[in-house]
């Protein structure tokens, strides 16, 4: 929000204090927000009411006294008090004309900050079992995860991206015990396949594939099947876009021995108990609805108890805050591992951890669906050939992620209005060649900077730079909430008064003043949709 109005507000109050019209011990911090009905006013705030709760004084005496003490001129056109002590601030068009020059000014800084001090923060998303391609579901923890990174830099939060890589164990033998299987039916023996091993193309071709490494033990083809999977995962998240800063191996926790050197820490400070033969986390101590096996009677060890030692890690390499994306069937996970993050001696709102709900293909209306008998099912690949990651990207993040989503592939190739990725990048792309169409016209435009924007006088024009304003706002709110489908709302709604605007005002006239300050405009809504489909991942054309 505008720090200028922030000031104002805490001068204001400043003076009040100094004149001895208020007695207040510290200045709380200011809360602004924009009133959905112009007559409240461009802003609106209850810091009054804040100050008056804290001083024991009525709320609306406190908000008469700082808004008597706000000048009106420039800046601020006319101040009002409602309600029980709301001061709403009315703004003139200099102010609006500043914030408009602010945002042209910043180019592509625009709507950053350094709200988050630098402070360490781990993302760890996808996480995929390395035993097949990524499909659909995968590839919208992928936009989720690497869109709120984005975001989170923005905002000046040190980030790092992590995908776990589950390499051990039950998972790897019914992978290597499938490519066996296939390797025997493709030699005409008779097989039988169970519910646990992995049928579909893919594996033929990991199964084809063993013939040219070196030996046909379960390790070389195991070790062979996850490097060929991996390389798979990691190319198709580079072509949708999607980039890790860290592959952490779950087999290396083991090699290092650190889950059982852990659990031996977790045993002394009284977490750990042995009971029925097995080795339990006493995770009911911290909210869990009851303890949960870390070792089994066999004494082979359970994702949880490699889980337990993967976030012990995590903090150990200094993360201040650690941020978990799942998918929505992970759901029941939730109380053990926040447990596990208080048994480790951490706050428990250190850890974040957002739902990823499932994703529906449909194909002219209809679901497409595919065998899960045969192993097949919808690849990230697949799509991503199709529509292309522009495109799968910007319509991943039109939904909450704890919301199902269904995605209309017809409609997301369609080059037209009603597609809204397209109907984004478009505004982009057409504001683009109205500059260009404008510099070909007369070289007097080609230096917009130096505009008189005093000519902008329509009320649309300044919706759209009120509109413009906002954008730092909904990024800070995207990385506080952790809510990325805001920020392709917001772009959604900004495309939308361009394109309104421009289909009923000439941009470029005779009358150079005034299409200079117009251009100066469509600049500024060209940077902040490319702010926003950078934050997204998606490419802002020149031309389409």
């Amino acid at each position: 929000m505008s720090l200028l109005v922030t000031d104002i507000l805490k001068g204001a109050l400043d003076n009040c204090r100094k004149k001895g019209l208020l007695e207040v011990k510290e200045i709380p911090p200011v809360l602004l927000e924009r009133p959905k009905k112009d007559e409240f006013g461009d802003y609106a705030t209850n810091f009054a009411m804040i100050i008056a709760s804290k001083e024991n004084i009525p709320p609306r005496r406190v908000a008469d006294i700082i808004a008597g003490a706000i000048e009106t001129g420039d800046i601020v056109r006319k101040v009002e008090v409602a309600g029980p002590g709301f001061i709403n601030l009315f703004m003139n068009k200099i102010y609006w004309i500043r914030m408009l020059r602010d945002a042209v000014s910043k180019g592509e800084m625009y709507g950053k900050t350094d709200t988050g001090k630098g402070k360490k923060v781990l993302i760890e998303f996808i996480s995929a079992n390395p035993t097949g391609p990524l499909h659909i579901g995968h590839a919208r923890g992928a936009v989720f995860g690497d869109t709120m990174a984005n975001i989170l830099e923005a905002v000046g939060f040190d980030v790092t991206r992590e995908f776990y890589i589950n390499d051990a164990g039950s998972q790897v033998k019914n992978l290597n015990e499938s490519i066996f299987l296939k390797r025997k039916e493709e030699r005409g023996e008779a097989v039988k396949w169970d519910e646990n091993h992995y049928r579909g193309e893919y594996i033929a071709r990991l199964a084809a594939g063993v013939d040219n490494i070196k030996g046909e033990g379960a390790e070389e083809i195991g070790e062979y099947a996850l490097g060929e999977i991996l390389n798979w995962i990691k190319r198709d998240l580079n072509d949708f876009n999607v980039r890790f800063d860290n592959w952490f191996s779950e087999r290396g926790l083991y090699k290092t021995g650190k889950v059982d050197k852990l659990l031996d820490e977790l045993r002394l400070k009284g977490f750990i108990e042995e009971r029925d033969g097995a080795v339990w986390f006493r995770s009911i101590e911290f909210g869990d609805d009851k303890n949960r096996v870390v070792k089994r009677e066999s004494g082979e060890p359970t994702y949880f108890a490699s889980d337990i030692a993967y976030h012990y890690d995590k903090y150990e390499r200094g993360f201040d805050s650690l941020i978990n994306i799942w998918g929505a069937d992970h759901h029941g996970y939730m109380p053990r591992i926040m447990a596990v993050v208080q048994a480790l001696g951490h706050d428990k709102d250190s850890l974040r951890v957002v739902l990823v709900q499932m994703v529906t293909i449909l194909r002219d209306g209809k679901p497409v669906t595919m065998s899960k008998r045969a192993g097949e099912y919808i690849t990230l690949r697949d799509v991503l050939d199709e529509v292309g990651s522009d495109a799968m990207r910007f319509f991943f993040m039109m939904r909450k992620s704890d919301a199902q989503m269904e995605f209309d592939l017809e409609l997301a190739k369609k080059q037209a209005p009603e597609n809204p990725a397209f109907y984004v990048q478009y505004a982009h792309a057409r504001i683009n060649s109205i500059i260009e169409y404008a510099e070909e016209k007369s070289l007097e435009l080609s230096g917009i900077r130096d505009a008189d924007l005093n000519r902008l006088e329509l009320k649309e024009e300044f919706d759209i730079i009120r509109f413009i304003t906002l954008f730092p706002e909904i990024i800070g709110d995207a990385a506080q909430s952790l809510d990325p489908h805001r920020i392709t709302f917001y772009l959604q709604e900004l495309a939308g008064l361009f394109h309104s605007y421009y289909n009923r005002n000439r941009i470029v006239s005779d009358d150079i003043q005034l299409t200079k300050a117009r251009l100066y405009l469509c600049s500024s809504i060209k940077v902040v949709l490319n702010n926003g489909l950078t934050l997204l991942g998606v490419s802002a054309p020149k031309k389409m």
